[in-house]
């Protein structure tokens, strides 16, 4: 199982915050009244609702009985009992959500058309890697870069392992076949499910996981039913 969904707060109904908090737990409200920036707490909290409804559509609980577990945020409990790997990512408005009985993360990243990709690279990423992507045409270059960028995050937050440990690992760009050890049985997929927003999906699939590309949705806001199917495509 496997499933993962994607909406923009910013055309929720206004009063999404003020309806929606009851469906925090006593935990996730201290949380939340902790986080100071405006934009970082309308974040959290459209995190947690896209990704509540997510688990209880597959699930058939209420959302008011679920919770991100605090000392392990990747596990969703229902009434205390684990349940379900979780995934939030958010870039400005847009969410992407991902749920599933095997380790799962997810990023989405959107682009930024001031932003100098390549100087971010040569921060980051290998000397092998920043090479190729000097090699690339300027919109393939920010094509690539954010793709890998993607993929990183959601690896780190598959794996457990730091962001910064894995932004150096140049053959994780390409096909999953040449990802080194201990990497190698991972499985991606990325896409764009708008013009501006780039996804990763990555898994750590059981045997036997023989899923070609994975199917997600976008939803107009955290709660009513999917608008439209997303697509990613096997990376």
């Amino acid at each position: 199982m496997l499933y993962f969904t994607c909406s923009s707060f910013k055309n929720w109904p206004e009063d999404w915050q003020a309806n929606s908090s009851f469906l925090l737990s006593d935990t996730e409200h201290l949380r939340l009244k902790n986080i100071r920036n405006p934009n970082r707490r309308m974040q959290f909290l459209a995190g947690r609702l896209l990704a509540k409804t997510l688990i209880a559509e597959r699930f058939g609980c209420h959302p008011s009985d679920l919770e991100v577990d605090p000392k392990n945020p990747t596990v969703a409990n229902f009434s205390g009992t684990p349940i379900v790997n979780l995934s939030i990512s958010h870039t400005a408005d847009y969410l992407a959500v991902s749920i599933g009985k095997i380790p799962v993360g997810i990023d989405c990243e959107r682009d930024h058309p001031k932003r100098d990709w390549l100087a971010i690279a040569q921060n980051y990423f290998s000397a092998y890697e920043v090479s190729w992507l000097q090699s690339l045409p300027k919109a393939l270059l920010k094509q690539e870069f954010i793709k890998s960028w993607t993929i990183k995050e959601a690896l780190a937050k598959c794996s457990g392992d730091p962001l910064g440990k894995l932004l150096k690992v140049s053959s994780l760009v390409g096909q999953v076949e040449n990802w080194p050890e201990p990497y190698s049985e991972y499985r991606c997929w990325s896409g764009q499910p708008e013009e501006d927003i780039y996804l990763s999906l990555v898994v750590r699939p059981r045997p036997h996981f023989t899923s070609k590309e994975v199917k997600g949705t976008y939803r107009n806001s955290f709660k009513g039913p999917a608008t439209r199917e997303i697509r990613l495509k096997a990376s």
